[in-house]
């Protein structure tokens, strides 16, 4: 929600709170003082129910959802307002329990839920309650672009809407005669939507909401039309243009600026349109939703960004490290008497590494080779300095060992032809 909505919501439980004396009439409740429940207390607190459910029917959205949030909504439910009564007439636990409960989430919301909406107040109502008071309420504008769950607004998006409202106010400001005031953006809010309060000359902005509300009827006369064709159709009848038309050949505008004016219009109302923007009054004179008949073009919405993916090297399903695993792959590696270089210990590897057999073959030609003394001396080398990097008895290698004997013999063999 924006801020000026939460602030509109928090006034209106204050003032419904403040009619309906309910705060008061809990006391009276839970401190009788000899009163006659039947005859005084019953009265009282039906009463101050009634005068509270008035207001809570023009509650705003807003309004309602603190009251849910709160648990207070069963304040707005007759059906619920036997529990008060019964907490009148019996003196059951329960009951009292009950009224406490509303009592004291009552006085939250009367004392303490305003100075938390103050923490806004200063940046968006009172600014443009100062502004109202300075240039006069007609003076100023509100623009609402209508969002929607999991999309966000393109900058083109944005773009189109001052630039719509500033076409139409020029317009509007030529036909009133003060062409020479310019529009101002003087405040930014956002929540659930975002708005603009526009700051202009008085009959200009008086001229551009019934521009805007001229829009909105036709809107609502061609709702069963295509959005792109209700959208040609509706920016083409705008009473507006008549006027235009009218001046025009009262020789008030030469044909050539009475065009332009004409067209700007026609081209600003499209944009409008198609940006999804609503000003409050429409929603305040009207039955249907214009959030259904209002809606942006998909063109100017852009889908929530994906959630960034993980890395491929890593593991999110396991608590070791880099350095466990090589610690791991290690003591595999011991376990199994291999003699060669370690790879990358990645979790992978290790799972690989795990069911894998002992390589023998490059053991026993090597072997095989010392004990005919007849490898050529690279190899000698190069076997040298792999017993260096990891010396192993070569008992060791001959019990682990899993090659049978003939086999050994003809891999010796064939070590000697090779060598030769």
């Amino acid at each position: 929600m924006r801020r000026i909505e939460l602030l509109d919501g928090v006034r209106q439980i204050q003032d419904a709170f403040e009619a309906s004396t309910m705060i008061e009439s809990f006391g009276e409740i839970l401190n009788p003082k000899g009163k006659d429940p039947a005859t005084v207390l019953v009265p009282m607190v039906l009463k101050a129910l009634n005068a509270y459910s008035l207001h809570a029917q023009h509650f705003s959205g807003t309004a309602k959802q603190l009251t849910r949030l709160f648990g207070l909504d069963d304040l707005e439910d007759p059906a619920r307002w036997s529990k008060l009564v019964m907490g009148l007439t019996t003196n059951a636990p329960e009951y009292r329990s009950y009224i406490q409960t509303l009592q004291s989430r009552s006085l939250i919301v009367k004392h303490y839920l305003p100075k938390i909406a103050s923490l806004f107040e200063k940046n968006a109502a009172d600014r443009v309650k100062s502004l109202e008071k300075r240039y006069g309420a007609n003076q100023v504008v509100t623009v609402v672009v209508i969002e929607e769950d999991d999309l966000f607004s393109s900058p083109e998006r944005l773009t189109k809407v001052l630039q719509s409202v500033d076409k139409l106010y020029g317009v509007c400001a030529e036909l009133e005669g003060v062409g020479e005031e310019r529009l101002s953006v003087v405040t930014c809010d956002s929540g659930e939507d975002k708005s603009f309060e526009f700051v202009g000359a008085a009959p200009a902005i008086e001229r551009l909401k019934r521009v805007v509300l001229d829009l909105w009827d036709r809107v609502i006369f061609h709702r069963t039309e295509q959005p792109a064709q209700r959208i040609d159709i509706v920016s083409k009848e705008l009473p507006i243009l008549e006027e235009i038309q009218e001046a025009a050949k009262n020789k008030k505008y030469g044909r050539e600026q009475a065009e332009l004016m004409r067209r700007g219009v026609i081209d600003a109302a499209v944009k409008f349109m198609e940006s999804g923007a609503i000003i409050p009054e429409i929603e305040n004179e009207t039955q249907y939703d214009p959030r259904d008949l209002m809606k942006p073009t998909p063109k100017l919405l852009v889908s929530s960004p994906a959630p960034a993916a993980s890395d491929p090297g890593e593991d999110p399903g396991s608590i070791m490290g880099d350095g466990d695993r090589a610690e791991l792959l290690k003591i595999l590696r011991k376990s199994r008497g291999d003699e060669e270089d370690l790879p990358e210990t990645t979790a992978e590897a290790v799972e690989e590494e795990a069911p894998k057999k002992p390589k023998k073959k490059a053991t026993t030609k090597s072997k095989a080779a010392s004990t005919n003394g007849e490898a050529s001396e690279p190899e000698t080398e190069a076997a040298s300095e792999e017993v260096e990097e990891k010396p192993k008895p070569e008992a060791a290698s001959e019990e682990n060992s899993d090659v049978p004997e003939e086999q050994e013999e003809a891999l010796v063999a064939e070590a000697d032809d090779e060598t030769t």
